[in-house]
């Protein structure tokens, strides 16, 4: 069998089990990758060589650390898959070694730096700003997805409860709670924006459903008119960050398996990278220097 024949299977496996078409999208462009490498081989001519091979062209392309590792990461799982239907051995996915990505903390947000990112959200008409300051909130008070706000539907918003069902990846459903600025900022928006019909909360100049790619277009002409670094991610990480701290100085304690449940994660391991920084800051601001307690010549 042909690495394009076991390609195709892989791709209708994944359809046939209703992954999302951006995870199709990425494993197709991967897979493609290392097709332009190797050719269009037969199963057995794959080998440990071949895939070393790979690995070592992609780090002599100088590209991020974290790029290899999801370039060689698909791959493994794509051949992973093909071992289980035997059509090669499992040793070569075995073989694959995986480049350590290093951890990198999010920059956590200043409330100054909260205040100014509202206020660095101008548009007209006045509904559109309203609208585009509630994205924000959504992300930065809820911890929500950028795609998660796009799908956001009318008619599955909480007042009562304060909360709103998010459609999150994998087709899970979960609720996220709303804060009360980030109510009244959505109520605004409701009043003002002249589109009351349609299925889905956030809707552009015209009447339709706001696209993903709209919002990433307004995160990143945001992010050019502030100082420093913001996306969707970085709000959303700093969610969980003031999430942690906000419970351990109310509760003393951190309740991972909470955070977990707003996150939408699948693995407890995933929350714990999210948490990372928020222990960091608890202990500088609870730590003791020893050397205050000497009379140091200055």
């Amino acid at each position: 069998m042909k690495f394009s024949e076991m390609q195709n299977e892989f791709m209708e496996y994944h359809t046939l089990a209703c992954h999302s078409e951006k995870t199709i999208a990425i494993y197709l462009g991967h897979l493609r990758r290392f097709r332009q490498f190797a050719g269009d081989v037969e199963a057995e001519q794959l080998t440990e060589e071949l895939i070393k091979n790979y690995a070592l062209l992609l780090l002599s392309q100088k590209l991020a650390i974290a790029t290899i590792h999801s370039y060689l990461s698909h791959l493994r799982a794509f051949l992973h898959w093909a071992a289980n239907k035997e059509y090669i051995s499992p040793k070569l996915y075995q073989s694959i070694v995986l480049p350590k990505v290093g951890k990198k903390i999010v920059k956590v947000y200043s409330t100054d730096e909260i205040q100014e990112i509202f206020e660095e959200i101008k548009a007209f008409p006045p509904w559109i700003q309203q609208r585009n300051r509630l994205i924000v909130a959504l992300m930065i008070d809820s911890g929500l997805r950028q795609n998660e706000v796009s799908t956001i539907r009318t008619d599955e918003i909480d007042f009562a409860l304060a909360a709103v069902k998010v459609h999150g990846k994998g087709r899970k459903e979960r609720f996220v709670p709303l804060g009360k600025m980030t109510q009244s900022i959505l109520a605004a928006y409701m009043a003002s924006c002249p589109y009351k019909k349609g299925e889905y909360l956030f809707k552009d100049k015209l009447g339709g459903t706001l696209s993903n790619n709209a919002i990433k277009l307004f995160i990143s002409k945001l992010q050019r008119k502030l100082g420093y670094p913001i996306s969707s991610h970085k709000l959303r990480h700093n969610f969980a960050t003031n999430y942690v701290l906000d419970q351990y100085e109310a509760y003393h304690y951190i309740d991972i398996y909470r955070l977990m449940a707003l996150m939408g994660h699948e693995e407890i391991t995933t929350t714990r990278n999210y948490i990372h920084a928020a222990q960091q800051i608890i202990a500088c601001r609870s730590n003791i220097s020893h050397l205050d307690q000497l009379a140091l010549p200055l």
